[in-house]
C-alpha cells in the first residue's frame, strides 16, 4: 500500500496546510451551533414517528421475512444483494426497539441528525482549508463556524429531506449519506498527509456506502475535487493521486456497473430488457426539476406530473379508457375494480401493489390488476392534492 503514501514531502498540499486539523477558535461556539442545527433538525423530522407503513415498506419492512433475526446474516445480504447494509439496519431496528415501527422512524431520524453533525464538520474544515490556502471571496469575511451552520442547517431542515427521513424505505438515501461523509473526512486525512490508515479508512467507507445505495459511485469525484479545489493540492501532487486512488476507483465502480447491466440483462431478463430511448426527454425534465426543487421546494408529492397523456391503456383489457377529467378516470377505476373484483381503498391497493412486488410472476400474469392499482392510487394522490395528473384528448 506504500504507492498511496506520500514519498516525497514537497507533495504535501500546501504550506499552509502545517496546521492541517485546526481546533475552533470557540469550542463552546462550535458545538452550541452545531448542537443547534441538530436538534432543529431532528425535531422538525418528528411527526415522521407517527408516519404508518407505506408503499414499498409493505416489501422492505413489513412483509420481510429475512430481517427477523439479526444472526441471519445470508438471509439479510440475498434479499437486498445491491444494498445489503440498509437491510441489516432494518434487522437492528427489529432487534433493538420494542416498538418496531416507531423504531424504524427514530433509526431513521437519528441518522438524519448525525449526517447533519457531519456536514457541519465537513464545512467547517472546508472553509478552513479554503483560508489556510488564502482564497479570496466570502470564506474569508465570514467565520467558519457560521458557514458550517448555515449548511447544517439548510441540509437539516430542507423539505427535499422529507422521503429520505420520514418514509421507511428512504433508508437508503440517510444510511448512504453518513458513510459518504466519513469517507470524505477520512479522505481529507489522508490528502493532508496523516497517513495511509486514512485512505484505507476512506475507501471501506466508500465500499459501505455503495452498498448502502449505488449514487455513492460518485464519492471518487467528488474527494478528488476537494483535494484539487478546496486544498489546492499542487498539482503533481494531485495527479499521482488521481492516477493512484481516484481513477482505479472510478473504473472499479464502471466496471461492477457494467457487470451489474450484464446480470440483469443476459441472467434476470435474458431477451426482455431494451433500452427505452422514447423515455430519455421526460428524464431529462424529471432530473431539472428535482433541482428546481432543491431551489424552491414547492408542490412536493408522491406523484408528479410529468406530461400529458393522450389515452389511457389497462394492458389485457378490451378498450383504453377514454376518459376527459380526473373524477371521469376515477369513475372507469372504480367500475374496472367492481367487474374484476379488485379493491379500492389505499390500504388494501398498497398491500395489492406490495405482493405483486415481491413475485414476478404475479406481475406478468396480471398486468392488467398492476397497472390498476398504480393507476388508482395515482389517481386518488392527484385527487385528494386537487392536481391534474392527465390530460386526455
Amino acid at each position: 500500500m506504500r504507492f498511496l503514501d506520500y514519498e516525497d514531502p514537497s507533495l504535501m498540499p500546501s504550506a499552509a496546510a502545517a496546521q492541517q486539523n485546526p481546533s475552533p477558535p470557540s469550542r463552546w461556539r462550535y458545538w452550541w451551533l452545531a448542537g443547534l442545527a441538530a436538534v432543529y433538525s431532528g425535531l422538525v423530522y418528528a411527526n415522521a414517528i407517527a408516519n404508518p407503513y407505506a408503499y414499498d415498506d409493505m416489501r422492505t419492512v413489513q412483509n420481510n421475512p429475512s430481517i427477523e433475526s439479526i444472526y441471519a446474516v445470508k438471509r439479510i445480504i440475498l434479499r437486498e444483494s445491491m444494498r445489503p447494509l440498509v437491510n441489516m439496519t432494518y434487522a437492528l431496528d427489529r432487534a433493538i426497539w420494542p416498538w418496531e415501527l416507531i423504531g424504524h422512524h427514530l433509526t431513521s431520524i437519528l441518522l438524519h441528525v448525525v449526517n447533519v453533525l457531519l456536514l457541519f464538520q465537513l464545512a467547517w474544515l472546508a472553509t478552513e482549508d479554503m483560508r489556510r490556502r488564502g482564497a479570496s471571496g466570502p470564506s474569508e469575511r465570514v467565520s467558519p463556524v457560521i458557514v458550517a451552520f448555515v449548511s447544517a442547517a439548510l441540509f437539516g431542515l430542507h423539505p427535499m429531506m422529507t422521503e429520505a427521513v420520514g418514509y421507511i424505505s428512504g433508508r437508503s438515501e440517510v444510511l448512504y449519506g453518513t458513510f459518504f461523509l466519513l469517507a470524505l473526512l477520512a479522505a481529507r486525512r489522508w490528502m493532508i498527509g496523516d497517513g495511509i490508515r486514512w485512505a484505507v479508512t476512506a475507501v471501506v467507507l466508500w465500499v459501505a456506502a455503495l452498498l448502502s445505495k449505488e449514487v455513492a459511485v460518485f464519492w471518487p469525484i467528488v474527494a478528488s475535487l476537494y483535494d484539487h479545489y478546496v486544498l489546492a493540492s499542487p498539482a503533481e501532487a494531485w495527479r499521482k493521486r488521481f492516477r493512484r486512488l481516484y481513477l482505479p476507483l472510478l473504473l472499479l465502480t464502471a466496471t461492477a456497473g457494467a457487470v451489474r447491466i450484464g446480470i440483469l440483462v443476459l441472467i434476470e431478463n435474458p431477451g426482455e430488457a431494451h433500452v427505452m430511448w422514447q423515455y430519455v426527454p421526460v428524464e431529462i425534465v424529471v432530473a431539472f426539476r428535482y433541482l428546481l426543487l432543491m431551489v424552491a421546494p414547492t408542490g412536493q408529492t408522491i406523484f408528479h406530473e410529468v406530461a400529458a397523456v393522450e389515452t389511457l391503456i389497462v394492458p389485457n383489457a378490451a378498450d383504453p379508457l377514454q376518459v376527459a377529467s380526473l373524477p371521469r378516470l376515477l369513475d372507469a377505476l372504480r367500475t374496472f375494480a367492481a367487474d374484476a373484483t379488485l379493491p379500492t381503498d389505499d390500504v388494501e391497493l398498497m398491500e395489492l401493489s406490495a405482493r405483486y412486488l415481491e413475485d414476478d410472476l404475479l406481475i406478468s400474469d396480471d398486468l392488467d390488476v398492476q397497472a390498476y392499482v398504480q393507476l388508482m392510487l395515482c389517481a386518488k394522490q392527484a385527487a385528494a392534492t386537487r392536481r391534474a395528473l392527465w390530460v386526455v384528448a
